[in-house]
């Protein structure tokens, strides 16, 4: 009950605040939901975009061979809310308890953009605003699925635009849409942006498809990288505005497809899946530092309330719920149905089969010495046969700024006295998990946490409470810190206390702390 009643709190207040704001906006209908006519409203020459306008697209069925670009106008004030809406109707709760989320498709968007010819463009290519917010909804946006139509980097794009000047506001919301049909990328979230995607159904057709590439990490802080470099030389801000939020929603995926990714997550990107309905053979993924060139693993995950069903197949019970490759996480008080494992941990650097590395100062080079026989300077090394603790690596975060790309990136907090790589100085941040409930099928080779490449050890890089455990004496509460939210939590896990906060994680018997922020509290005894 208290996972659902912190959930309504959030949505209500993040109701609330974009209906008060509505009532300052002007509204602009386009002709139909044509290209034209839409960009006609956006663009000129009928109305250009101003902040606080909504822009009404009516009901139809168009296909869409050009991108259209919303560049969002800085507001004045940090309430004030420019929107999109479309003529769809979705509604339910999106409570995972009862998975009632339906759509009506009145205002259908249909990518036929020719990327073979034109490059990987987005059908929508939003640039939020340094200062306000930026709503979509009532939209369904589709594609024909050729294969000249496939988009890598997302067939519907948030950025902000660089230069820009970080901000505390750069607020998106996505809600009451249909995603549906899109191939390879659905969703590309990139830059350093916060928000929310709620009350939504996404629904993806063919095998390896990601609904969203998390990629918000980028030019965090004001850092100049495409790479994540700012955001892992940040902390987790865990109980922060500073992720994307996935909320609400409903997942599927086609039948015939092996797999599919609710999210990939790289680049530095953070973000919390909560309160979902996660459907057939739908899974959040990570990729690690090492997974390709210069760009650093996904920085922090959240995943918590979440009813996830894979299927009741024992034959194609063969996936892990999460992917993790790099950084920190929290994992709690979900419901996994129907997978192998609910942790799969894979670092890049500690196999070969997937990824070949590099030595510095050409790329990260292979964890410890037994792949190439060499350990790489970007790690810790206090292990040679393992390097542990690597660079990125699960269980590891906040650490020095990097910079530049190879062969020439280095520790710009050390002052970039070389480029054969120096360890980042990176604090243990572990993954948590915590009062989920693990259904596997049965007669498998089931396990809760398995260590796929041995990079990580339990009780320093990840902490398990055992599964399906939920006795009421020994977790009777956990609280959590949005904007304008706090408590006194009161988390009793036996011997077993949790600290996060200054970039670490570690255990602290019979006694209380609160982060400075208050994001948590936890009390043993």
């Amino acid at each position: 009950m208290m996972r659902i009643i912190k959930g309504t709190l959030f949505g209500l207040a993040l109701g609330l605040f974009f209906a008060a704001s509505a009532g300052a906006q002007n509204t602009h209908t386009a002709a139909s939901c044509n290209y034209s006519d839409v960009n006609a409203v956006i663009n000129g020459p009928t109305h250009t975009l101003a902040a606080g306008d909504t822009i009404i697209i009516p009901s139809g069925n168009c296909t869409w061979t050009s991108q259209l670009p919303v560049t969002v106008p800085a507001a004045s004030s940090s309430s004030v809310v420019t929107t999109i809406e479309g003529q769809t109707v979705c509604t339910g709760s999106g409570d995972p308890a009862s998975n009632n989320l339906s759509c009506t498709d009145n205002t259908i968007i249909t990518d036929n953009i020719n990327r073979s010819s034109v490059g990987d463009q987005s059908v929508i290519l939003v640039y939020a605003p340094s200062t306000g917010e930026f709503r979509m909804t009532g939209l369904s946006i589709t594609s024909v699925g050729a294969t000249a139509n496939k988009s890598y980097n997302g067939v519907l794009a948030f950025s902000l635009i660089y230069p820009f000047t970080p901000s505390t506001n750069p607020g998106i919301r996505f809600d009451h849409n249909h995603v549906y049909g899109l191939t390879a990328v659905g969703i590309g979230v990139n830059d350093q942006i916060y928000g929310v995607f709620d009350h939504n159904i996404f629904h993806t057709i063919n095998t390896d498809d990601n609904m969203f590439k998390m990629e918000n990490g980028k030019l965090w802080n004001g850092a100049s990288d495409i790479d994540g470099d700012g955001s892992w030389a940040d902390g987790p801000h865990f109980g922060s505005q500073e992720f994307i939020f996935l909320e609400q929603n409903f997942f599927d995926s086609a039948p015939s497809a092996a797999y599919q990714l609710v999210e990939d997550c790289g680049s530095g990107g953070r973000y919390v899946d909560r309160f979902n309905t996660i459907g057939y053979h739908m899974v959040p993924y990570t990729h690690g530092t090492g997974s390709g060139g210069d760009g650093r693993g996904c920085r922090a995950e959240e995943i918590y309330g979440n009813n996830d069903n894979w299927d009741s197949s024992g034959a194609t019970n063969n996936y892990a719920f999460l992917q993790v490759e790099s950084g920190t996480g929290l994992i709690w008080g979900n419901i996994f149905t129907g997978q192998k494992a609910v942790v799969n941990e894979a670092n890049s650097r500690h196999e070969q089969a997937t990824y070949t590395e590099q030595p510095p100062p050409s790329g990260w080079g292979y964890c410890g010495n037994q792949i190439s026989g060499a350990t790489s300077a970007w790690d810790h090394n206090t292990s040679s046969t393992t390097g542990y603790p690597c660079v990125d690596q699960p269980g590891r975060g906040k650490g020095d700024l990097l910079t530049g790309e190879f062969p020439n990136k280095c520790d710009q907090t050390l002052g970039c006295s070389t480029y054969n790589g120096q360890w980042p100085t990176q604090a243990s941040e572990p993954y948590y998990l915590w009062d989920n409930t693990f259904n596997p099928v049965s007669g498998q080779a089931n396990v809760y946490w398995a260590n796929t490449t041995g990079a990580t050890v339990e009780n320093r890089d990840y902490y398990l409470q055992l599964p399906n455990y939920r006795a009421v004496d020994d977790i009777q509460r956990y609280c959590w810190h949005r904007a304008g939210h706090a408590g006194k939590p009161t988390v009793r896990l036996h011997s077993l206390c949790w600290l996060l906060g200054h970039g670490s994680g570690w255990l602290e018997p019979e006694r209380e702390r609160i982060r400075p922020g208050g994001v948590f509290c936890l009390h043993c005894h």
